[in-house]
């Protein structure tokens, strides 16, 4: 790469390792840029810019901006002219991974780009807009980690000083000897507010930092250069009992007051030593700091995430300091509201590589030695009884590799798994139905239908428990589980429910085996719907049924072996190393649908003597006499049926008799639709009339803005909810949807069509099938 050669600038050829070796870009991204057109500037706005130009241009930009001193205000005001006309079209056209280092560039040198999980192209558009710099919001400036060169540093270690000042250190003797002169001056500068602070300019910020980084050197200097006289004096002195109220003792900062320039604590007589104390401010400490622990709420947890810079994680390597990476921790546990009885929720999320290996594997989650909980003044004496050696823990097994670049940190294992939006105001309706008395069941929310739930699945002999062995399940994948908890029957009468699902993503086991379970066709549903309106008048009727849970109702066993971690409410309650061996199939795992498919299929082909059509293995109709007729369409757990009374009579005895788990029958009626496979059936109260009409898609068309810069991409989107609403209800709407289907990059000609289209289905929301 060292070969390749850049523009010749004034007969100097330059190399990309000449032109990008200094940034953070690592090399083999270096391929994105042409080293020929590194001088050329870029005339904006134009979004059809080349891509290798575009990503060349915003190159030359970070390598200035890495190894030049401007920042803040200054470092703002170049950005705007080196991108003035840039609009946000040109910067998605380069490649991503430069526009990422571009945002990253600016806010470490002190420009806020908004919001931390803001997409780059979008930021540093928006940031373009901006007349004036940016003023950063309280809550990220103090958790961002900036240039020590930038007035945004600077600025930020006054805060954390000035915060120390105020009330968290004790006072040091080297401060008690200062000047009063000195002292009210100082004390005049505490009494400032923070927006007299913020308004201060960078020159000012400088010289008081200056001046109290001179006065923080006085006491390296007399620790070395101290006199036999000044240490019979201190010794004096602290034999003396101290007149001045004791506060809050901050080891941290006592720590760094003696050692400000050296990663250890120095060693000698002559360095006084860190004195234990019980008023350890927690969020300034070193740790370990004994204290229990408490649960977290998950948003807290996704907030701390969100503020954490994924850079700034604790690997364990040499010159990586814990220190540093603790200090950002506390900060962000500080803003974000966690106590320190919970910081062992998040801790895990600064750790990477080795350092989170050792914590997982290695250290306790909590240790107290057993003599503290009845003498804590008693000495500690192990006891010689010998315990029982504890299960083994149970390892991730190795994954295979797969194809294309190894996965980022985006997509690595996480330590926690994330309840929705969905589930978690269940959670906290069913706290309210319990304090309104609506939901009598004993015990903790859930933990009734958790228990139900499980004893249920052991019963049918869905899976069963296994102690982890490491030469049975050493070499298989295990995976993830979870309870996804709901409250059931809100209008009605509520009731909390519980269902074990199985995470299976990355199952690479799949790929050998069926997966896809078949589904009725549109014009099978089509035809029934056609049908029924003659033969609802010789006695049948239209009826809808819902299979609860089919996946575990199936009666075929897993071809494969499943093991899965127990869920995180479950842990607690069995044995270390304690997994689940799935037998039948169950929610999550890919072939349960296949499974439940040719159950519920065989069920109706011997028990009710149906047979398939031959063109949709869903669409099954009667062998018999016209006594016992009926049409059934399959769709999963769903089936509509159109049949005589004997027929319904006979799948409902057959239902009970194979013990399917079902809900109540739901017959057509004028007063009641019915809604099977995303679309609402409904019927005339006067005329035999059958209306199909689909459901929720329309509400999400919308017309297609041929000027935004992924116009495209909408033309897609758009173009395909109308095709799927044209095919369920709107036939009339396909040809004109089909024709949108073959433009690749559609043209403004071709949005216009569609958006005719659009607009029609957009008015006839409510146009169906009659």
């Amino acid at each position: 790469m060292a070969t390749e050669t850049a523009s010749s600038n004034g007969g100097c050829t330059l190399t990309r390792e000449e032109l990008l070796g200094t940034t953070n870009l690592k090399a083999r991204e270096w391929r994105h840029i042409d080293p020929e057109i590194w001088d050329d500037d870029i005339e904006a706005p134009n979004d059809e810019i080349d891509e290798t130009a575009a990503t060349t241009y915003i190159a030359r930009a970070i390598a200035d901006y890495t190894d030049r001193p401007t920042a803040d205000a200054e470092l703002f005001g170049e950005f705007l002219q080196d991108f003035q006309g840039w609009t946000e079209a040109m910067f998605m056209r380069a490649n991503a991974t430069y526009t990422k280092e571009l945002k990253r560039i600016l806010r470490f040198k002190g420009v806020f780009t908004g919001r931390v999980n803001m997409p780059p192209s979008e930021a540093v558009a928006k940031l373009l807009r901006k007349e004036e710099c940016p003023r950063w919001p309280d809550d990220q400036f103090q958790s961002t980690a900036f240039d020590e060169r930038s007035a945004a540093h600077m600025l930020q270690q006054y805060r954390l000083k000035g915060r120390h000042n105020t009330g968290t250190a004790q006072p040091t003797r080297r401060a008690q000897s200062q000047t009063s002169a000195r002292t009210r001056d100082q004390d005049a500068e505490e009494q400032q507010t923070d927006a007299q602070v913020e308004n201060r300019t960078s020159a000012q910020v400088n010289q008081q930092l200056a001046r109290e980084g001179q006065q923080r050197t006085f006491p390296l200097v007399e620790t070395i250069e101290q006199t036999p006289q000044t240490n019979e004096r201190r010794q004096a002195d602290q034999r003396q009992p101290s007149q001045q109220p004791r506060l809050t003792y901050n080891n941290f900062d006592r720590f760094r007051e003696y050692t400000p320039a050296y990663p250890q604590r120095p060693k000698g007589i002559s360095i006084p030593p860190i004195i234990p104390s019980d008023d350890t401010d927690p969020y300034k400490a070193i740790p370990p700091i004994e204290c229990g622990n408490e649960k977290l709420d998950p948003q807290k947890i996704n907030v701390f995430s969100k503020m954490w810079d994924r850079e700034k994680k604790y690997t364990g390597k040499p010159y990586d300091l814990l220190d540093d990476k603790l200090k950002i921790f506390y900060s962000i546990c500080y803003h974000a509201d966690i106590q320190p009885e919970q910081f062992h929720a998040v801790f895990p999320r600064i750790l990477e590589g080795r350092a989170q290996d050792y914590y997982l594997h290695f250290v306790k989650p909590y240790y107290r030695p057993d003599h503290l909980w009845s003498d804590p003044d008693a000495p500690y004496t192990p006891k010689e009884t010998h315990e029982p050696q504890e299960p083994m823990a149970v390892p991730m097994a190795a994954q295979p590799r797969k194809r294309g670049r190894p996965p980022g940190s985006k997509n690595k294992r996480k330590a926690h798994a994330y309840i929705t939006r969905k589930e978690q105001d269940d959670h906290e309706l069913a706290i309210k139905l319990r304090n309104d008395g609506v939901i009598t069941t004993s015990g903790a929310p859930f933990e009734a239908s958790d228990d139900q739930e499980i004893s249920d699945l052991v019963g049918r002999g869905v899976f069963k428990f296994e102690q982890y062995n490491e030469k049975l399940h050493g070499r298989i994948r295990i995976f993830k589980s979870r309870l996804v908890r709901e409250v059931k029957g809100k209008t009605t009468k509520p009731y909390e429910k519980s269902r074990l699902v199985i995470q299976g993503y990355q199952d690479h086991g799949k790929e050998a085996i069926l997966t896809q379970s078949p589904t009725i066709q549109r014009c099978s549903q089509r035809l029934i719907m056609s049908l029924a309106p003659a033969l609802m008048q010789s006695g049948m009727s239209v009826k809808l049924r819902d299979i609860t849970q089919a996946y575990p109702q199936a009666q075929t066993a897993l071809k494969r072996i499943i093991l899965a971690h127990l869920p995180a409410e479950l842990e607690h309650r069995y044995p270390r190393g304690t997994l689940l061996h799935v037998i039948k199939p169950l929610y999550g795992i890919a072939e349960a649908g296949v499974h439940w498919w040719t159950t519920y299929h065989g069920h109706h082909c011997k028990e009710l003597d149906m047979a398939t059509s031959t063109y949709d293995p869903c669409l099954l109709i009667t062998n018999g006499n016209a006594d016992v007729f009926g049409i059934v369409g399959m769709q999963t757990d769903d089936t509509i049926m159109l049949g005589t009374p004997a027929f319904s009579s006979l799948k409902e005895k057959k239902i009970q008799k194979a013990e399917f788990r079902s809900k109540p029958k739901s017959i057509l009626i004028p007063e009641t639709q019915l809604d099977f496979n995303r679309c609402t059936l409904t019927i005339d109260a006067n005329k035999p009339i059958l209306d199909l009409r689909q459901k929720g898609q329309g509400g999400k068309i919308n017309l297609v803005d041929a000027k935004a810069h992924n116009s495209a991409q909408q033309y897609t989107e758009q173009r395909a909810r109308g095709a799927y609403i044209a095919s369920t209800c709107q036939p009339e709407a396909s040809f004109d949807l089909s024709v949108a289907a073959q433009a690749q990059q559609p043209s403004d000609e071709d949005m216009k069509a569609l958006n005719k289209r659009l607009k029609w289905q957009i008015e006839n929301i409510d146009r169906g099938l009659r």
